[in-house]
């Protein structure tokens, strides 16, 4: 009982750096190719069930992030993109590839698969997700966001000459979703959003899993590049065509 009251401990700690909350920086939208985007997030985190066990109970406990959150992505083509997210709090990187299942004026619906280590002491780990996220546009200025996840990560272990750190070793698997909103403009981005996601791990330390439901809202606010540009061309060649 006692090294699951640790183990809660530690996770609760983890939603303290707002790593859980990357997904929903981003739309369903690609950006086209030749286009990018530079976004920081700012994110708190409510534990809406994380039992310690024992007189630990970190349920209702709402936390900020320790420091922001930094997104890039850039446009591979028309209907797929690259991007990345670091969580400095909790030393994470993850990388991966947003596709465009459907694209149109009005909805577009992607996939966006991702892969991420993390050297956070303890709680060492490389994960798997796989987001699903569906955009409405509301109008050219302002959107709606869906997303649905299913990740898994591994942890390992983080010392070879303690019995302890081999305890934390063990498997999370996590399922989620979240709603956001996009308003817009010609170059920035403010996207507003909440998320959900059950979480259960298993710590070879551990008789029992930990299991935990976090509600996270934040916000992501972003600059793109490409956009302005390309509009900026269209009216130099106007003008030149005028001039003929």
């Amino acid at each position: 009982m006692q090294m699951k009251a640790c183990f809660s401990a530690l996770i609760a700690i983890l939603g303290t750096t707002g790593c859980f909350a990357t997904k929903m920086s981003q739309t369903a939208e690609t950006l086209g190719e030749g286009h990018s985007e530079i976004s920081v997030s700012f994110n708190t985190t409510q534990f809406t069930s994380l039992e310690a066990g024992g007189e630990l109970n970190f349920s209702g406990s709402l936390v900020p992030n320790l420091l922001p959150n930094f997104h890039y992505a850039v446009g591979i083509n028309d209907k797929a993109d690259f991007y990345g997210n670091l969580n400095p709090a909790g030393l994470a990187t993850e990388f991966g590839v947003k596709y465009g299942l459907l694209q149109s004026g009005k909805g577009s619906l992607s996939v966006a698969p991702m892969i991420g280590w993390s050297p956070m002491g303890a709680l060492a780990s490389t994960r798997f997700s796989v987001p699903v996220l569906y955009t409405q546009r509301l109008s050219p200025t302002s959107a709606v966001t869906l997303m649905g996840e299913g990740l898994y990560r591994r942890r390992g272990s983080v010392s070879d000459w303690s019995e302890v750190a081999d305890s934390f070793v063990g498997d999370t698997f996590g399922v989620g979703g979240g709603i956001g909103l996009e308003l817009n403009g010609r170059a920035f981005v403010v996207r507003p959003g909440l998320s959900f996601t059950y979480y259960t791990a298993d710590f070879s330390g551990a008789d029992d899993s930990v299991n935990a439901t976090l509600a996270q809202f934040g916000v992501t606010i972003g600059r793109r590049s490409g956009h302005v540009e390309e509009q900026l061309d269209r009216m130099e060649k106007k003008i030149d065509d005028l001039g003929k």
